[in-house]
C-alpha cells in the first residue's frame, strides 16, 4: 500500500532511513549493560557490512519512559496524579464500607444483647 501513498520508494529497502524504533523486553537475569553490549556488537557488525549507511551509527537501549520519540516521559506526572486520585477514591470507598458496617452493628446491638441474655449461642447471632 505504501507505493500508492508515497512514491519515494519502499521504506524498508532504504538503508539510509532512520525512522525505525524498536521495543524489547529483557530476559530474566539479563542486565541492561549486557543487553547494551550485545546490541552494540550487532551495530558494529552492521557498520562493517554497510559502511555507507551505518558509519557512525549506533544503537542505544533506554527505558521506555526516557525514549525521545513517544514522549512517554511526559506522561509520568499525569499517571502519578491519576494514581493518587485512584488511591483517594479507594480510600473513600473503604471508609464508606466500614461506616456502613459500623452502623449496621450498632443497629443490631439491642437484638444481639437480647439473644445473649436468653442464652442463645454465638452461632445464633
Amino acid at each position: 500500500m505504501q507505493a500508492h501513498f508515497d512514491s519515494t520508494g519502499y521504506k524498508l529497502e532504504d538503508r539510509g532511513a532512520r525512522w525505525i524504533e524498536g521495543f524489547v523486553r529483557l530476559r530474566p537475569g539479563v542486565t541492561p549493560e549486557q543487553a547494551q553490549e550485545e546490541v552494540s556488537a550487532v551495530a558494529k557488525r552492521l557498520e562493517t557490512d554497510y559502511p555507507d549507511t551505518n558509519r557512525g551509527r549506533g544503537i542505544k537501549l533506554m527505558p521506555l519512559w526516557q525514549t525521545p520519540f513517544n514522549n512517554a516521559g511526559a506522561l509520568f506526572p499525569t499517571l502519578a496524579t491519576a494514581l493518587a486520585v485512584v488511591f483517594l477514591v479507594l480510600l473513600i470507598a473503604c471508609a464508606n464500607v466500614s461506616n456502613l458496617l459500623l452502623v449496621r452493628s450498632l443497629a443490631r446491638r439491642r437484638e444481639i444483647t437480647v439473644r445473649l441474655a436468653l442464652a442463645a449461642g454465638a452461632a445464633a447471632c
